[in-house]
């Protein structure tokens, strides 16, 4: 593959606790002909390096990190006006959670649980300016509605 060709693609920055996550994550979007992982990194400090040096177009985010939370790294980038489009991935089931991350900044909210397909899918509709929320999850967006950046 070129240069040229590898630079079309999507840039993904996995944000993972999971060793096992991390890598079949990431096996199964560089599979995709439009996606590519560009970093992977099990930490908010890490995740933030990668985000200055790598230039992704999207974050997978996991709510629990090594040393904090995939919330933590939500807030920080609000704070600095990183306005990169992010889907939590968590095993999270409840309400809270997902109000909580939408809250904040992300824009999509999918569970690990999920079939492979819906990461993917949920990929492209963030991209598209849409929010992704699990078919799985029966979530109803509180009546003061959700962040939208």
């Amino acid at each position: 593959m070129t240069e040229d060709e590898n630079s079309r693609k999507i840039r993904i920055l996995i944000v993972e606790n999971n060793v096992v996550l991390r890598k079949g994550l990431s096996q199964l979007l560089n599979f995709e002909e439009d996606l590519t992982v560009c970093g992977v990194t099990s930490t908010v400090s890490g995740a933030l390096e990668l985000l200055e040096f790598k230039s992704p177009d999207l974050i997978i985010l996991d709510i629990a990190l090594n040393g904090a939370s995939g919330i933590d790294l939500l807030r920080e980038a609000a704070k600095n006006r990183l306005n990169i489009p992010t889907i939590v991935l968590s095993m999270h089931e409840e309400s809270y959670f997902v109000d909580r991350a939408l809250h904040i900044g992300a824009r999509g909210y999918i569970l690990k649980q999920d079939a492979p397909e819906t990461i993917v899918e949920a990929i492209h509709k963030v991209l598209e300016g849409e929010i992704f929320i699990s078919k799985s999850l029966q979530y109803l967006p509180p009546k003061k509605g959700i962040a939208r950046p």
